[in-house]
């Protein structure tokens, strides 16, 4: 189930984006969590857009040859904000173009009246000490039920 692809943008930005096996005995699901991982290689300038376009299209077609939950925590390395977007951090900007890339294709596939299947949860888990976590499952509706228990699982760290 792991896959590794790079990525290169127009500006000549390098990502790397790795599909692995997410090793948890704290949450037994019926199908396997799968950890997202997203690293930039080589910066060359803004390509958020252009970035998740591909990433939202490698997170669906995976989803569409794996039943698995997949999990991605949103980092804190430095991305390029506007002067609109600068009041959140990147943790929390990247959660929230991650959800809008999620939430354009959808609405992408309603237009073209094509069935959309899959669905998504925004976990925020607040952490004075250290940060706010910022972390994004995804599945197929078929497995919900397993995504909205890690949902739960990962709430309840909140209050450790």
């Amino acid at each position: 189930m792991e896959k590794i692809a790079t990525f290169r943008t127009s500006q000549g930005s390098v990502y790397l984006i790795k599909f692995s096996k997410f090793d948890s005995d704290a949450i037994e699901t019926k199908v396997p969590i799968i950890d997202l991982v997203l690293k930039q290689d080589v910066n060359k300038g803004h390509d958020n857009y252009e970035l998740l376009n591909y990433l939202s299209k490698e997170v669906l077609s995976y989803l569409d040859k794996h039943r698995c939950v997949i999990y991605f925590y949103c980092d804190h390395e430095f991305i390029h904000k506007n002067e609109r977007n600068s009041k959140y951090s990147n943790q929390e900007y990247r959660s929230k173009i991650f959800n809008s890339m999620f939430q354009r294709m959808k609405q992408k596939s309603q237009i073209s009246n094509q069935a959309f299947d899959y669905v998504i949860r925004n976990i925020e888990i607040v952490d004075p000490e250290n940060g706010d976590h910022f972390i994004s499952v995804i599945s197929k509706i078929l497995d919900i039920d397993d995504l909205e228990l890690i949902q739960k699982e990962l709430l309840s760290l909140e209050n450790k």
